[in-house]
């Protein structure tokens, strides 16, 4: 019997298609020129490589609770001590009977003394505030000048008459209101008051305790105050007067007690 034996050469084609089957399914090469053909799938299951060197995920910032800061108030400070003596004429008398020492403790302030009358002349006011000097007064309000003002500035006695005052009022702060005139005084005797204004304005550089206060502006807004009797007011107006000096004190304490 003869046993027919395959070729070297067949053994050698087999194992060279083999070797291309096999490399097809591995490589998926063995697809024609048409795009259409679709090359065999290979299933494979990757695993996904860790990125080497990638900065790590930040977590979120914790929220800091913050209280917000309290701020307290300093409490206001005291007012300033204002206890008040007074001396005035015919006009001071006025203010002070008409309300002068209620409006005063309207503001804060103490009206500890008050002295003169109708007609007192500067002589005689310096002399009753004189009598006080005992009240343990901060300030000496003074409504004196009107009386005799034409004879005593034509003389030339009137700025004396302000360092005798000044005098008799010791260290307190003194308030002058600047005398005012009514319109139904005659032109003389404005020219007397406004000459007297002009000597108590050079009076303040000998005396920095002197402070005036500007009550021409407030009678000049106001002529339904006039009694039309030069320079006396009606009632209101003395009313109306003693709560503007009462401010006008309140505020001169104030601004002498914090350097103005």
């Amino acid at each position: 019997m003869v046993v027919l034996r395959p070729s070297t050469s067949g053994r050698r084609r087999r194992v060279w298609v083999a070797a291309t089957v096999a490399a097809c399914v591995v490589l998926g090469a063995c697809g024609g020129d048409d795009d259409d053909v679709a090359a065999p799938e290979v299933a494979a299951t990757l695993p996904v490589a860790a990125s080497i060197g990638a900065a790590p995920t930040a977590a979120a910032p914790t929220p800091v609770a913050t209280t917000p800061t309290s701020t307290t108030p300093a409490p206001p400070a005291a007012p300033a001590p204002c206890r008040a003596i007074a001396v005035g004429d015919s006009i001071g008398t006025g203010v002070i009977k008409n309300g002068f020492g209620p409006s005063l403790a309207g503001v804060g302030c103490e009206l500890l003394w008050s002295g003169g009358y109708p007609g007192i002349t500067i002589a005689d006011g310096a002399t009753a505030l004189a009598s006080a000097e005992g009240q343990p007064a901060d300030v000496a309000v003074v409504v004196l000048g009107y009386h005799n003002t034409r004879s005593e500035t034509r003389s030339g006695r009137f700025p004396r008459l302000i360092d005798t005052v000044m005098k008799a009022a010791g260290e307190r702060i003194v308030v002058w209101p600047l005398l005012g005139r009514t319109p139904d005084c005659s032109a003389t005797y404005s020219n007397a008051v406004a000459a007297a204004d002009q000597l108590l304005r050079a009076a303040t550089a000998r005396w920095p305790n002197l402070v005036l206060v500007d009550y021409p502006s407030v009678i000049g807004a106001h002529p339904e105050y006039s009694e039309h009797r030069c320079p006396h007011l009606v009632a209101s107006g003395y009313r109306a007067t003693a709560q503007w000096l009462a401010g006008e004190v309140r505020r001169v304490i104030d601004a002498s007690a914090h350097g103005a």
